[in-house]
C-alpha cells in the first residue's frame, strides 16, 4: 500500500530525474528557480513517454453529477492523459500532475484512471485513499518542499510566520483576528499577494490559490 509520504518521495525523486533530463537538454549545469518554475507537467509527462490531450469535457462517470476533469488512457500503440480544457490553466496543471501520480505508483493500470471535481462521494475508500495519495504526489511535483521553504524566505523574509503577526501588515495582508479558520485565511493571502514586481506564490509554483494554500498550511510556514 502506498503511503502519503512514499507518493511524495516518488515525486521528488521523478523531479529529480525530470532536472537532470532539463539540465542536458538546455546544455547547463544549474537551473535557478527562477528558469524553472514553474514546473511543466505535460513535459515530465511527456519525459515519461505520456502525451496529454486536452478536451472540452472528459467523459466518465455520465449520469452520477460529478465532473471528471481528467484520466489516463492506456492502450498497446498510446497512452494518453486527457484534461477538461475547460477549467483554468492552474487547475489544468495540478490535474496532469495528479494523473501523472497514477501513472507512477499503480502497479497495474486500468483502462482509465479518473480525477475528479468533486467530493468524491461516490468513490470506494480504497478509490478515496488512491485519489488522495495521486493529490499528494501532485503537490510535492508541482511545489516540492524545498524549493517552497526556499521561495517563501525569499519573498517573506522568514522560514514561516506566526498567523496573528504585526508584521503581516508589512505584506499586505490582513489577519483576521477571532475567527476559525484564520491561519487558512492567512495563507490564502500569502499565497495570492504580490510584492515588488514579483509574481505571487501561487503564480510562481502555477498553481491555483487554493493548492497553494494548502500547501502552506502542510509544511506549516504559516502556523
Amino acid at each position: 500500500m502506498q503511503s502519503y509520504s512514499t507518493a511524495r518521495l516518488r515525486a521528488e525523486e521523478l523531479l529529480r530525474r525530470f532536472v537532470r533530463a532539463e539540465k542536458a537538454r538546455r546544455g547547463v549545469k544549474t537551473l535557478s528557480a527562477e528558469s524553472f518554475y514553474p514546473v511543466k507537467p505535460a513535459a515530465v509527462a511527456k519525459f515519461l513517454g505520456w502525451h496529454v490531450e486536452a478536451t472540452a469535457g472528459v467523459a466518465g462517470y455520465e449520469g452520477s453529477g460529478f465532473r471528471v476533469t481528467g484520466k489516463v488512457q492506456q492502450s498497446n500503440d498510446s497512452k494518453i492523459i486527457r484534461i477538461d480544457s475547460s477549467t483554468p490553466e492552474t487547475e489544468r496543471n495540478f490535474t496532469i500532475a495528479h494523473e501523472i501520480a497514477h501513472v507512477t505508483l499503480s502497479t497495474q493500470l486500468s483502462d482509465c484512471q479518473y480525477r475528479f471535481r468533486s467530493n468524491r462521494r461516490i468513490l470506494s475508500n480504497e478509490q478515496k485513499r488512491k485519489e488522495a495519495e495521486a493529490d499528494a504526489f501532485a503537490a510535492a511535483l508541482l511545489m516540492p518542499e524545498k524549493a517552497v521553504r526556499a521561495r517563501f524566505k525569499k519573498q517573506f523574509g522568514a522560514d514561516a510566520v506566526f498567523h496573528r503577526s504585526p508584521r503581516l501588515a508589512k505584506f499586505g495582508v490582513v489577519s483576521p483576528l477571532g475567527r476559525e479558520n484564520d491561519r487558512r485565511e492567512v495563507a490564502k493571502q500569502l499565497a495570492t499577494v504580490a510584492r515588488d514586481e514579483q509574481k505571487s506564490f501561487a503564480a510562481f509554483f502555477g498553481v491555483s490559490a487554493a493548492a497553494m494554500t494548502i500547501r502552506l498550511l502542510e509544511l506549516e510556514l504559516v502556523y
